[in-house]
């Protein structure tokens, strides 16, 4: 059975410099392709109301959907030094990988 997750593609740093990030994965694992892409509709969202926000609270926590029910997450992504360049949903197939 097929899964899918987001990866989040985003800089992150600090006072001496910056490194892009192009594929940290979210860490929320669902079955359903629907709850992925309302996930990544609300990473979106999430990111443009709140990344430059001082509501502090909402700025740090993201509901998303998981397959029983929804988890609160703090988006790591969201930051001083943090630019978000964009998400995407990848298909984790048991099938189509493997490793040693």
């Amino acid at each position: 059975m097929a899964h899918y997750t987001i990866l989040i593609d985003y800089t992150t740093g600090g006072s001496f410099g910056s490194e892009r990030i192009y594929e940290e994965e979210l860490g929320i694992v669902t079955e359903s392709l629907i709850s992925a892409k309302e996930n990544l509709k609300r990473i979106k969202l999430h990111y443009e109301n709140f990344n430059d926000s001082m509501d502090f609270d909402a700025r740090y926590e993201l509901e998303l959907l998981t397959d029983d029910g929804s988890r609160t997450i703090c988006p790591f992504w969201i930051g001083y030094f943090e630019v978000l360049h964009g998400a995407k949903i990848v298909q984790e197939d048991p099938d189509m990988s493997f490793e040693l």
